[in-house]
């Protein structure tokens, strides 16, 4: 087995500059392919969540959903290829993020917990994770839930400092009807003050605001704050009440100085840098671009919950979801073990269906890596999601091109993303260990059995009991 392989692997360090060349490099790609690697499989222990054969599409949802969101994803393979149409060769860039939560402590949001399966590390560990990589320089992400949760937080927190010029107006319900008047006549002598062109030049001019305590109060609380180049100060108290002396600074704040508008601003951007990889995510399904996995139904599960939001309870909403955020997707695990290849192939693990798909009757097509990509040759790193993305992509080349060579068709592409012989299987997610239904078709109603089927071949097998 001899191709070239290109992979970047991005942290933090470089996610952002990998984040703004996306939207580019998908607007050019023909598809994308991707893989993911988690801490974990399968979290219960029993009967009633152990994969079965004679499971429907439906009870395998739901024993996804019991058994594996309580594991995350640490690693994410996006593979990006285009077709070069001048040398009919798909061009690849290949990237590797490592993904984990959050360090700090956001408010509102709890700290991120989540189950490991010692195995499954300890697999991960043989095949060379860099798990202090991970650790340090994980990409953070926020589904769509905690984001607006962090959002609404933040901007009740600004709200609550004035940071908005309509916070004061909000207040004016919590005016005593009786202080209404008084407090637009001061605003009305505030604003005259304030345009009073002879007054702008002299830098000690003052404004005298006779008022009660309660007024006082008033004033500083809903007054004070729609003027930030006044200064107001509180006179002693008297028999007669008390005045707020109102004193220009004769200083403009300045574009460049830090505000309370600058402090909102960067808690703002902070929820964006927070929100970190679900951005590729939401990136990728703006895009409209195929995206081709490989026994896909782990990982749209784990992407969809960690990354855009909690999987629903009701299976036919799951698939909903999954349209919405992918609404273009092959299984290469369902091509490989339906016809016209699994008369073809023995086997539909992914290392070994590349095997199998680079020898006969199968082409090797040639995927070129992208310039400024390193590249490699025979350096292969099963198991790290890049390069699983990688020949997942491949795999799926090799078998759309294989449906062109023995299609009668006259008008045969080397493009083979944009074949209409691979949307039969658009949709559908590859079940495994169910030979009367192998697939999930997530674009509408499922392959069925007889409600009578099981009882009936049971019956049939031990009628003699």
């Amino acid at each position: 087995m001899h191709f070239r392989f290109s992979t970047m692997d991005v942290t933090k360090s470089n996610f952002q500059t990998v984040l703004e060349a996306l939207d580019d490099e998908l607007e050019n790609a023909s598809f994308v392919s991707i893989d993911t690697e988690f801490t974990g499989l399968n979290s219960t222990e029993g009967r009633s969540n152990k994969l079965s054969s004679l499971d429907t599409p439906s009870e395998r949802y739901k024993k996804v959903l019991n058994s594996s969101p309580q594991f995350i994803i640490i690693q994410f393979g996006l593979s990006i290829f285009r077709f070069d149409n001048s040398i009919s060769k798909y061009v690849n860039k290949t990237y590797n993020f490592y993904i984990f939560p959050n360090t700090s402590t956001l408010p509102g949001l709890p700290d991120t917990k989540f189950l490991s399966q010692a195995s499954s590390l300890g697999f991960l560990a043989s095949q060379g994770f860099d798990f202090n990589k991970l650790i340090k320089e994980g990409i953070p992400y926020l589904n769509l839930v905690n984001e607006e949760k962090l959002r609404v937080i933040l901007k009740k927190k600004s709200q609550s400092l004035h940071l908005h010029p309509d916070a004061s107006s909000s207040q004016l319900s919590e005016i005593p009807a009786d202080q209404k008047r008084f407090l637009n006549n001061i605003t009305s002598r505030v604003e005259t003050f304030l345009q009073n062109e002879e007054n702008e030049e002299k830098r000690n001019a003052v404004l005298e605001l006779h008022c009660n305590t309660i007024q006082n109060e008033l004033i500083f609380s809903h007054v004070k704050s729609r003027y930030p180049n006044l200064l107001f100060e509180s006179s002693k108290k008297t028999c007669n009440g008390c005045t707020v002396i109102v004193k220009k600074t004769g200083i403009q704040k300045s574009k460049t100085e830090p505000s309370e508008t600058d402090s909102y601003v960067a808690e703002m951007q902070k929820v964006e840098d927070n929100v970190g990889f679900s951005r590729i995510i939401r990136k990728i399904t703006d895009s409209g671009k195929l995206v081709v996995g490989h026994n896909m139904l782990l990982d749209l599960c784990h992407i969809l919950g960690q990354f855009c939001a909690p999987l629903p309870e009701d299976y036919d909403d799951f698939k909903g979801m999954v349209n919405t955020f992918f609404p273009r997707f092959i299984d290469t695990k369902v091509m490989a073990t339906t016809k016209p290849f699994r008369d073809l192939l023995q086997n539909s693990a992914l290392d070994r269906l590349l095997n199998s798909l680079l020898a006969a009757p199968f082409r090797n097509i040639e995927v070129i890596p992208a310039t400024g990509f390193p590249s490699y040759t025979d350096n292969f790193k099963n198991h790290e999601a890049g390069y699983d993305a990688f020949i997942t992509g491949r795999c799926f080349v090799a078998m759309a091109n294989y449906l062109e060579d023995i299609s009668s068709s006259q008008s045969k592409t080397a493009a083979v993303h944009e074949s209409l012989l691979v949307t039969p299987f658009y949709q559908k997610i590859f079940m495994m260990m169910v030979p009367d239904i192998p697939y999930m078709t997530i674009s509408g109603p499922d392959c069925t059995v007889p409600l009578t089927f099981k009882c009936d071949i049971l019956t049939i097998l031990f009628r003699f009991w």
